[in-house]
Parts: C-alpha cells; sequence; structure tokens
C-alpha cells in the first residue's frame, strides 16, 4: 500500500513560531500596561486643568467685582493701593497658572499621541497573533492527521521489518555456504555437488523457515565458524603442496584469503577491525600453515617416461619451482603437495 505525501512543517519552523507567540504576548502585556498608566496619567492632568480652570475663573470675577465696587472711591488710598497689589499678585499667578495649563495641555497632547501610537501596535500585535493561532491550528490538524497516518502504517512498517531481518539471515546463511564452496575449490566434483545443492536451495526456492531465528543470532552463531572454516580451507591446502618455501604468489593467495576471512569477519561484527586484532588473526594464520607443514622425508616422485607419440602433448599440473633470489622476503609458510602423478595425467 502506497504511502502518501503530507507536506509537514518542519520542527524549526514550529519552534519559531512558538518563540513569536511567547514574544507576541509579552509585547502585548507590556503594551496594555502602558497603555493603562498613559490613562491613569491623562486622567490625573485632565483633573488638575479643571483645578486650574476653575481658579481663573475665581480670580478674574473677584477681579471684576473690585474693579465694579462703588466702594473703591470711598476708601483711602493706602487700601486702594492694597488692593491693588493683592490683585497684582493675582493676575500673576493667574498667569503662572495659564502657563502651566498650557503646558499641562502640550503633555496631554503628547500622551494621546502616544496613546495612538500604542493602540496602533496593539492592533497589528493582535493581528499577528490571531494568525499565529489560525496556522497553529492548521498545523494541529496536519499532526493529527499525520499520527494517524502512522498509526495506519504500524503494521506494515512491522512487517517491512521483519522482512528486513528474513533477508539478511538469507544472505548471511549464503555468505557461509559460499565460504563451504571456498573449502572444496580445488575439488571439481565436489564442488559441482555443492552448486547443484546451492541452485536446489536458492534458485528453486527451496529455502528452509527461519524457525524464530532472528538476523543477529545467526550472526553471532557464524561468527566463530569463520575462522574454522577458513582455517580448515588453508590446512587442506596445505595437505597437498610440496614442502618448499613460499613464492611471492602464494603470499599473494595467502593475503587474499586473510582479506576474504577480514571482510567476513566485519561483516559478522558489524564494525571495523582495529590494526592489533588483524595482526593477531594473521600471526595465527600464518602460524597455524606453518605448524602443518612438515618435512618431507618421502622420496622423490619419479616422472614418467614421455608417450611414444611426440605429437600427443603431456597435460600436466606440475609448476616449476624457480629458486628465491638472496634478498627475497623471509618465507610465512611452506606450499602444499602436489597430487600423485599417474599414467603422463596429475589428479
Amino acid at each position: 500500500m502506497p504511502i502518501e505525501r503530507v507536506d509537514v512543517v518542519s520542527p524549526v519552523s514550529l519552534c519559531t513560531e512558538t518563540l513569536i507567540k511567547e514574544n507576541q504576548s509579552t509585547l502585548l502585556t507590556k503594551l496594555g500596561l502602558e497603555h493603562t498608566q498613559l490613562q491613569r496619567e491623562h486622567s490625573q492632568l485632565v483633573q488638575e486643568h479643571s483645578k486650574l480652570v476653575l481658579k481663573h475663573s475665581k480670580l478674574l470675577t473677584d477681579y471684576n467685582k473690585l474693579l465694579k465696587a462703588d466702594t473703591l472711591k470711598d476708601r483711602a488710598p493706602f487700601e486702594l493701593q492694597n488692593e491693588r497689589e493683592s490683585l497684582k499678585e493675582k493676575k500673576k499667578e493667574c498667569n503662572m497658572l495659564t502657563s502651566q495649563l498650557r503646558d499641562v495641555k502640550a503633555e496631554c497632547r503628547k500622551h494621546e499621541q502616544r496613546w495612538k501610537v500604542a493602540e496602533e501596535k496593539l492592533m497589528e500585535v493582535t493581528s499577528v497573533l490571531s494568525e499565529s493561532v489560525r496556522t497553529n491550528s492548521i498545523l494541529e490538524d496536519t499532526v493529527r492527521k499525520l499520527d494517524s497516518k502512522v498509526k495506519g502504517c504500524e503494521g506494515q512498517i512491522r512487517q517491512l521489518t521483519e522482512q528486513v531481518d528474513c533477508l539478511k539471515a538469507y544472505q548471511l546463511r549464503f555468505e557461509g555456504d559460499l565460504t563451504e564452496c571456498v573449502e572444496v575449490i580445488n575439488h571439481p566434483a565436489i564442488l559441482r555437488k555443492k552448486i547443484i545443492e546451492l541452485r536446489v536451495f536458492y534458485i528453486k526456492d527451496n529455502v528452509e523457515p527461519l524457525d524464530g531465528i532472528s538476523a543477529a543470532q545467526i550472526c553471532t552463531a557464524k561468527k566463530p565458524d569463520l575462522r574454522r572454516k577458513i582455517g580448515a580451507g588453508l590446512w587442506k591446502e596445505t595437505q597437498r603442496v610440496n614442502p618448499i618455501r613460499i613464492s611471492d604468489r602464494e603470499y599473494e593467495r595467502l593475503w587474499e584469503n586473510f582479506s576474504e576471512y577480514k571482510k567476513e569477519l566485519e561483516a559478522a561484527m558489524g564494525k571495523p577491525l582495529t590494526a592489533e586484532k588483524e595482526r593477531e588473526i594473521w600471526l595465527d594464520m600464518t602460524t597455524m600453515i606453518s605448524s602443518f607443514v612438515q618435512p618431507d622425508t618421502s622420496p622423490p616422485i619419479l616422472k614418467p617416461h614421455p608417450p611414444a607419440n611426440p605429437r600427443t602433448p603431456i597435460t600436466s599440473n606440475k609448476r616449476t619451482v624457480k629458486p628465491m633470489a638472496t634478498n627475497s622476503k623471509t618465507p610465512w609458510c611452506s606450499k602444499p603437495p602436489l597430487p600423485p602423478i599417474k599414467n603422463g595425467h596429475a589428479h
């Protein structure tokens, strides 16, 4: 069943939107506090303005009453002088109150402007916050849909995981069977029989059930057998070669076997080998091969007489041994013995 693709907002965008929402809420709270403080200051200034206006009007009325009163003519000059001075002081006080009132009005206008700016910011933040709430609701719906789809695909995921485990076990079994074929690579009859068995087993799908065995258990079970199989194959090789010094070609063959064993062991362990472990395995393999080789005390094998017909070619797998140079590398082990020669052919 194919899985539908759904555009999902990344966790980074979700985190960014969360930070934006937090900043918006903090800014909204701050603007609300500033707006409340401005309203309080505005109300205080309005009250002071009303008091000053009342006081100013009272002084004006008193001054007008004194000017219009007829008793001013009957008073003494010093009384008129005192009254005049008091009126001048009241006039100065009235002028001061007028200037203060003017300053208070200017400050009120400034506060009104700040209040308008705060209201505009509040409207912008409210619009952004509403959009963020809308986006958050859309994301919640998307997450809910994805959760439902993931729950619907759990069975498929479990099935695919089991299939992957089976394929891993199948691969490990195939590698083990190929390792067994490497042991008999120099015996064509046995090798042919094993290849036929592999064909029946793998190509014709005649595969045995796993019986609940996981790939990790098979890997753990095969891990100690890899070294034993490679060692047994090398021991068989040492039993059929002559006890002569190893040549560069045999050294390369031994190194290839070591490389194959190293790859199989790393695949089984699931991690690369360390340098100390590689050296230890190499020394163990070369020491094992050298310990299997015994000095050849048997009499030399006589060559057969050439055939009567010189045109008939003589087929032989016998190798010619070249003398080694004095400055060559120190040999690691001896060659395996050659098979016996019968009727001019090597078996």
